[in-house]
């Protein structure tokens, strides 16, 4: 749990984490629909990374009305005091879950960028287990996808970003570090 403060602000409120704003206090809209505008949208489920004023969520369906729009706001405090119309998530792996079963859609995950700037780390670990790049997100994509691990051999694709990463590792091939990470998700 961070430590989240609140400062009024003509455009609502706006937490502060550590004593870093996650909006402009003046001009919160302005900037957070600048932001929208100039993104570039190469799918229709979107997973915004951080609800923080909900400026940018707001601007972001304003940008792209037909979206839908996921949010993932990993700190509780926020999602109470923040209201916006999406489906927002504390919890990764409730979201992990909502994303991966069912009728699985591609998915593009954008970030809002004043919360970025403050929980960098954060949200590239949780961008990692959403993604399967870390060990942990990969196992649990698997189990869900397929139901039990018996059917993992059957159909499995894995990330090109993985398999980039697992040619470079300590000078191995490709083959022999899926091998080990086959053997680490599946013990």
């Amino acid at each position: 749990m961070a430590n989240i403060e609140w400062l009024d602000s003509q455009s609502g409120p706006v937490p502060l984490i550590d004593g870093k704003k996650l909006a402009s206090p003046r001009k919160a809209e302005q900037e957070a629909s600048l932001w929208a505008n100039k993104l570039e949208i190469v799918r229709d489920r979107i997973v915004l990374m951080g609800l923080g004023s909900g400026h940018y969520a707001k601007a972001l369906r304003a940008h792209a009305k037909e979206l839908e729009i996921i949010i993932y706001e990993p700190e509780p405090e926020i999602t109470q005091r923040v209201s916006v119309d999406e489906k927002v998530f504390s919890n990764l792996g409730d979201l992990f879950l909502f994303l991966y079963s069912g009728k699985r859609k591609p998915f593009q995950i954008l970030y809002n960028p004043r919360y970025y700037m403050v929980a960098k780390k954060r949200f590239d670990l949780d961008t990692a287990y959403l993604t399967g790049r870390l060990k942990e997100g990969l196992r649990l994509a698997l189990e869900t996808s397929f139901g039990n691990q018996q059917d993992f051999n059957q159909d499995v694709v894995i990330d090109r970003d993985i398999v980039k990463n697992l040619s470079k590792e300590n000078g191995e091939t490709y083959l022999g570090r899926l091998a080990s990470l086959n053997a680490e998700i599946l013990k």
